[in-house]
């Protein structure tokens, strides 16, 4: 961290989102977010999971950066492997362009943090704030996709916090 971060930090004149300093003494609104991100992800990125449901919520952390990839044109193998890019697959993600960044719909977003790496409560706290829909929905709509073993053992877990958030916070995620 650069030297004038650090002395922000110290004077409340900035915000630390993980390893990001935001140079505002506030968090960062949706658009905010989503120019933030856009401007530290590579420009052929397609933001998903836990990288989308932080533009969209504000909720837990951008990073470790979840991305998607165009099938064409492909970035090189070198950028594939330094950014873990999966390819975007137009059945299954709805991308759409906000605040100059190209990401995965809210829904989409949530359906993938479902299936993918990452903190179970942190998760949780994402899908409830992406998603109005009933956990048994998000179930089959997860479970169309194809899905390991233990792809379905953290969904369970996660659909278990993500009611459990949405019955201790009424107020917040409604």
């Amino acid at each position: 961290m650069a030297y004038p971060s650090h002395s922000a930090l110290r004077a409340g004149t900035a915000v630390r989102v993980g390893s990001i300093v935001w140079p505002r003494p506030y968090f960062p609104t949706v658009h905010e977010r989503a120019s933030l991100v856009a401007g530290l992800i590579p420009a052929w990125a397609i933001a998903t999971g836990r990288t989308a449901g932080w533009v969209w919520t504000g909720m837990g952390l951008p990073e470790p950066w979840s991305v998607l990839r165009p099938a064409q044109p492909a970035p090189s193998p070198l950028e594939r492997m330094e950014w873990g890019a999966r390819t975007l697959n137009p059945a299954q993600h709805q991308i759409e362009v906000f605040g100059g960044l190209t990401l995965v719909s809210p829904e989409t977003a949530a359906i993938e943090i479902l299936l993918r790496d990452g903190c179970p409560d942190s998760a949780a706290t994402q899908v409830a704030m992406l998603s109005t829909l009933p956990t048994n929905h998000l179930r089959r709509r997860a479970l169309e996709r194809r899905v390991t073993l233990a792809q379905r053992r953290r969904l369970e877990t996660i659909l278990v916090a993500v009611d459990d958030v949405r019955r201790r916070y009424p107020d917040i995620t409604r």
